[in-house]
């Protein structure tokens, strides 16, 4: 989880918040190839 005003920033703009956060993950990774996709390669971190 990031900070509630988290900001994220690249050539297409600027994303402050989680909202627009989770929004920007979702639209970098609906362009991804269908090559290219995130997996997990481990078990999950699930700190203190």
């Amino acid at each position: 989880m990031n900070a509630e005003d988290v900001v994220f920033t690249d050539p297409e703009g600027t994303a402050t918040g989680q909202d627009p956060l989770a929004a920007k993950a979702d639209d970098l990774q609906r362009d991804l190839p269908e090559a290219l996709a995130f997996r997990e390669d481990g078990p999950r971190y699930e700190g203190a």
